[in-house]
């Protein structure tokens, strides 16, 4: 059986669009321990949680000829992938993803074994709404001076 209170919270950093955002991580004690790695992403505010099983699944990876990626010859729409792929066998490792609060708090309580003395709250701050408001502006409407066009159909009535 597996045991409890196998990791310890760490202070750490994520890198979002190449800024750096302090968060928190686990990090495993024991042999025993089913994780490599927890980590806390505040932009996303999700818990990722990786363990040490590997489990092998097929994706679509770029193909190679000569070691180059071989790229598409017909006409690539915006925001295609521009080179062929293929389907491949990828071995990776097994991967979780916690994404309430109260279910990230009862994952830190079960294996975390500073999860009394390491405040998490501070990392989990829902962020300040940013309000974004477009600078218009309105110049007057210009409206051309309106002519009377007499038809022929008009000056016959």
């Amino acid at each position: 059986m597996t045991q409890f209170n196998n990791m310890l919270l760490v202070r750490g950093t994520v890198s979002h669009e190449g800024n750096k955002k302090a968060t928190f991580k686990m990090i495993p004690l024991t042999k025993d321990c089913p994780y490599m790695e927890a980590l806390y992403h505040p932009i996303y505010r999700g818990f990722g949680i990786v363990g040490k099983f590997k489990k092998s699944s097929y994706e679509m990876v770029p193909a190679l000829e000569k070691g180059e990626f071989i790229p598409k010859k017909k006409n690539i729409r915006e925001g295609e992938f521009p080179f062929v792929q293929e389907r491949r066998l990828v071995e990776a490792w097994n991967e979780y993803e916690i994404l309430t609060k109260e279910e990230i708090l009862n994952f830190i309580k079960m294996f975390a074994v500073n999860a009394d003395s390491f405040d998490v709250e501070p990392f989990m701050k829902e962020p300040e709404p940013t309000v974004i408001t477009p600078e218009i502006k309105a110049e007057p409407v210009k409206q051309a001076p309106l002519k009377a066009t007499v038809t022929k159909e008009k000056a016959d009535a």
